[in-house]
């Protein structure tokens, strides 16, 4: 899920392009998301000067020349705590963590937060998968999949609707969820994914734009259901779709410390927010972390007003996995090495463009909400694949390409990327999702896109690693 933020307080956000919560939350997080994207990958801001640094808890050879930089942008924002993994063609990570949980305790590499929308590259990629082993084609509707005991079929949700459409964001589907608030009705319940089908959670007046490229997390919702239904599910247990996912992709990439948080039980540490999610006083979150802005949310799923399990699994498929820097950082290099990834980028459609820096920033869509600018001066083309952006940045006179998604939900920011030239691939997940405020200056989703553009700056220079060979050639080590 992505999050973003307005100012009416609601958050979401997307790395390079802005999104809703949880993969796509808030209705008024949609304004919020669009200033995140607008800032996000690496925008090149001036920081406030003075303050006292972040605490860096560790920082490996391979980040030490960029870990100052880091402990600088991280302290600014107010970003409560951060894990960072960069990956090379050698599959060995390197890790910088900074600050610590709400209770005090430093951050660490095997700490696990919510990833957010990058789920949703877990159920594309197995997606992928189920094709190439002939389950169904990419011209498939999904009515032919998913009976309509499973998904409420109706003019808001077309049964002749394609896996090409759900996976390229091109079904036009009102994004289920900006319905998010109905947790609040029981915050310690499971949320199968069919329920989320129903057409309570599709407006009336909205008429879904079937072509049109925007983005939204009902399209993996709806992928995540056809997992489910190849595996004998119903869309209301929990077991088809782990399996799947654990069979395809975690058990082959070799993710030990990944995971559906409200489908099993795994939660991640506390965050932060200055947003409050629940309207009424029995949803409000117990305690306040230090800054008196902000609320905490505790990631052990047993309080009696926690949203986790509620949350998580509302999120499901499209937005409600667990997992670390380290994992997230190894994901994206099996899956453009060894999984799937590459035929998720060989289709795309084009978001925008720019030839040079007077051109007007590029904006996408999100349905049902306005499009999210995309303000990285660096930018010059953006495109989308099956479930993945791909984005041509202009670094002096060098292009560079970078396949990457970003995550947001109510509580946690993050992003992971893989520069194919470079073989490199790196995570940044943060435990704390801010709204602008006046003490705050820093929105989390600005802050993600100055630490990803310090890790590729490092990374083209040569110091992280360096272009990788011609397909064919051997890598002579050094």
């Amino acid at each position: 899920m992505r999050m973003q933020t307005t100012s009416a307080g609601n958050t979401a956000g997307s790395l390079t392009k802005q999104r809703t919560p949880m993969t796509s939350m808030p209705a008024a997080a949609g304004r919020a998301v669009a200033n995140t994207r607008a800032l996000l990958v690496g925008i090149g801001l001036a920081l406030a000067a003075g303050g006292a640094v972040a605490e860096v808890n560790r920082c490996d050879d391979a980040l030490k020349p960029i870990c100052g930089k880091m402990d600088e942008l991280i302290q600014p924002s107010n970003v409560l705590g951060a894990s960072i993994a960069l990956m090379g063609r050698d599959g060995k990570p390197a890790f910088a963590t900074f600050n610590k949980t709400p209770e005090g305790e430093p951050i660490t590499p095997q700490m696990r937060f919510e990833i957010g929308s990058i789920s949703k590259t877990f159920t594309a990629a197995r997606i992928m998968q189920l094709i190439e082993q002939g389950a169904f084609t990419l011209d498939t509707a999904i009515a032919e999949i998913v009976p309509s005991t499973e998904i409420a079929y109706s003019d808001k949700v077309p049964g002749n609707l394609t896996i090409r459409n759900l996976l390229a964001m091109t079904s036009g589907l009102y994004d289920y969820v900006h319905a998010y608030r109905v947790i609040g009705k029981d915050l310690s319940a499971f949320w199968p994914m069919r329920r989320m089908t129903s057409s309570g959670y599709f407006p009336d007046e909205y008429q879904p734009k079937v072509g049109e490229l925007c983005y939204g997390s009902t399209n993996t919702l709806l992928l995540g259901l056809v997992i489910d239904r190849q595996n004998g599910g119903n869309g209301l247990g929990k077991e088809p779709l782990l399996k799947s996912l654990r069979q395809g992709l975690l058990a082959p990439a070799e993710l030990t410390n990944t995971f559906m948080g409200g489908y099993e039980g795994v939660y991640p540490i506390s965050s932060c927010t200055n947003v409050n999610y629940f309207d009424t006083e029995r949803n409000v979150p117990p305690k306040r972390c230090a800054n008196p802005e902000s609320f905490l949310y505790t990631g052990d799923g047993k309080a009696p007003n926690d949203s986790k399990t509620a949350y998580l699994s509302f999120a499901g498929p499209a937005g409600g996995m667990i997992s670390t820097a380290g994992d997230m950082a190894s994901w994206f290099h099996w899956l453009f090495t060894k999984g799937p990834g590459n035929q998720m980028v060989k289709e795309t459609g084009l978001i925008g463009e720019r030839q040079g820096d007077a051109d007007p920033p590029i904006t996408w869509s999100k349905c049902n909400q306005s499009p999210w600018p995309y303000g990285d001066p660096k930018l010059r083309r953006l495109e989308y694949g099956f479930t993945m952006e791909i984005a041509t940045y202009q670094y002096g006179a060098k292009p560079v390409k970078v396949y990457g998604f970003l995550g947001g939900s109510l509580t946690f920011n993050s992003y992971v990327l893989y520069l194919p030239e470079y073989g490199v691939s790196a995570a940044i997940l943060l435990n704390n999702f801010n709204n602008f405020t006046d003490t705050f200056k820093y929105m989390t989703t600005l802050q993600l896109g100055q630490l990803t553009t310090t890790i590729v700056e490092q990374v083209i220079a040569g110091k992280g690693s360096e272009p990788a060979p011609p397909r064919g050639a051997k890598h002579r080590a050094q």
